[in-house]
C-alpha cells in the first residue's frame, strides 16, 4: 500500500510530539528501526495502553476521516493487523504493530530522502 509521505510524516512526528521528544534528532537508541520501534512503543503504551481504538488508530495510520478508514477496511488495504472485540464497536490493533509500521515507514523515508546536510558540488 502506497501511502503519501506527507501522511505519514504527520503522524509520526504528531506522536513524538505528543511525547515530549524531538523528531529532528535521532533518538536514545541511535537510528535502528528497533529503537525507535521500542521508543514509539513505550510512548503509545503509556498514552493508550496496549491497544489503539478506532478513532486513534485512525489518525494514527493516516485517514483523514472515519469514513476513509472504513473503506480502507473493506478493501483491505490497512497495513498493520487489525481485529475487532466482542461486544465493542469499532476496529483496534496492538501498539506493537503500529509503531514498528511508523518505524518502518521512517526508515524507508530516511534511506530515499536526499541528504540535507550535504553541499552539491
Amino acid at each position: 500500500m502506497n501511502v503519501p509521505f506527507w501522511l505519514v510524516q504527520a503522524s509520526i512526528a504528531t506522536l513524538l510530539v505528543m511525547s515530549g521528544r524531538d523528531c529532528t534528532t535521532p533518538h536514545r537508541d541511535g537510528d535502528s528501526v528497533e529503537g525507535l520501534t521500542n521508543a514509539l512503543e513505550q510512548d503509545l503504551l503509556s498514552r493508550y495502553g496496549p491497544l489503539v481504538g478506532p478513532d486513534d488508530l485512525r489518525q494514527a495510520l493516516g485517514y483523514s476521516t472515519m469514513d476513509a478508514f472504513r473503506q480502507a477496511c473493506i478493501r483491505g488495504k490497512i497495513p498493520i493487523p487489525i481485529f475487532s472485540l466482542p461486544n465493542r464497536r469499532g476496529k483496534y490493533a496492538l501498539v506493537k504493530d503500529l509503531a514498528g509500521w511508523l518505524a518502518t515507514l521512517r526508515q524507508e523515508a530516511l534511506r530515499s530522502a536526499p541528504s540535507a546536510g550535504k553541499k552539491q558540488q
